[in-house]
């Protein structure tokens, strides 16, 4: 192992992965969106990458700015709406943008657009 980390390649039988579709519950078969992909991997290699992600994310916590609240344990959405709203009570002009990124492949350039137009955005 600590040969791995050294050279920084781990031997292909830790490193393979099976992914199976699994259906969300109470949800149609016929749709790919109702399907999760579940991976079963060496048990050695989930406990590597656990660490590994646990000193990722408080890495990304110094780095990553304290508006992005998505994905970041101990972050939260409601901090960013607390946010708008005391702008908003405080009467700070600026516009609000809020994209789906699940959607917003078919639309980003418009978003962006919109953006560079006001002075007051958190980008």
């Amino acid at each position: 192992m600590k040969e791995s980390f050294s050279n920084g390649f781990f031997p292909k039988s830790l490193t393979e992965l099976v992914i199976k579709p699994v259906p969300k519950p109470g949800k149609e078969h016929d749709k790919a969106e109702n399907w999760r992909p579940i991976s079963v991997m060496n048990i050695d290699m989930k406990i590597i990458m656990q660490a590994l992600t646990t000193r990722a994310n408080e890495h990304a916590k110094k780095i990553i700015r304290p508006e992005q609240t998505g994905f970041i344990p101990g972050r939260h959405s409601e901090d960013n709406i607390s946010g708008v709203q005391v702008l908003m009570a405080a009467n700070v002009p600026g516009t609000l943008l809020s994209v789906d990124w699940a959607n917003a492949y078919d639309h980003l350039s418009q978003a962006l657009a919109l953006l560079d137009q006001s002075h007051n955005v958190v980008k």
